[in-house]
């Protein structure tokens, strides 16, 4: 035994980890809460991506050519330069699940500039990014030309087109989801103070199961920072 591991819950005594889920062992002061992270418990379709070559326009993907219509112009931004397809999902390829449509592609375009489209003042101004949903298309009469060049993979978050697969899950609510505070009471870090001497272990078993990262529909967020939306909600809410 390190001394680490010796400082690790403040008092040298790790806790047998217990298991409440399926893949979800956590300590036993975690575990004694349970009912709680229970009750936030939300289905949600786990994306998996996969480079691929010469996807057809209508299939899910990131990066890569998207389905769309000649009645539509394609997405410039605010300088008049096409913007980049990030992920264009097709909602037939998708499980069923609850508020989401069982059908037609949802795209997201996105300016090349150095925060991909953000506008820090307004966030929901779509003028260097854009969100599009197309119910029904003709797939003989869209635009040919919307397989982005190799140039913009270089300045973009993804490096190649990707195939994506789907699977439908469940989970629990996240530690960087503005949804913590609100189902639990306390923020993150408020949260696992109320363990006393295992806050430490307590953390790393919320960081290790309920950190929301991954690429999904649904379900809880992820943030590198902190969840955007704390910024516009009302302060009762907080």
């Amino acid at each position: 035994m390190g001394i680490f591991d010796f400082l690790k819950n403040g008092n040298g005594n790790d806790q047998p980890k217990v298991n409440v889920a399926p893949g979800i062992n956590v300590s036993k002061a975690l575990a004694e809460r349970w009912n709680e992270f229970e009750g936030t418990r939300l289905p949600y379709v786990r994306i998996e991506a996969k480079v691929a070559a010469d996807l057809p326009l209508a299939k899910s993907k990131f990066g890569g050519g998207v389905l769309l219509p000649k009645s539509i112009p394609y997405p410039v931004d605010s300088t008049g330069l096409r913007m980049f397809p990030l992920a264009q999902l097709n909602f037939a390829e998708v499980p069923p699940l609850e508020g989401y449509p069982s059908k037609g592609w949802l795209q997201f375009y996105t300016s090349m500039n150095d925060v991909y489209g953000l506008d820090f003042e307004k966030p929901d101004s779509q003028k260097d990014f854009k969100v599009l949903y197309i119910e029904e298309a003709d797939e003989n009469d869209v635009h040919e030309d919307t397989v982005p060049d190799e140039s913009m993979f270089e300045h973009s978050p993804i490096i190649a087109q990707h195939a994506l697969s789907f699977y439908l899950q469940d989970e629990y609510v996240s530690i960087n989801d503005i949804r913590f505070e609100k189902e639990l009471g306390n923020e993150y870090f408020e949260f696992i103070q109320e363990f006393g001497d295992h806050a430490t272990e307590v953390g790393e078993d919320l960081s290790d199961h309920f950190s929301g990262i991954g690429h999904k529909i649904g379900g809880y967020a992820f943030f590198t920072q902190a969840d955007i939306r704390y910024s516009y909600a009302p302060a009762s809410d907080h």
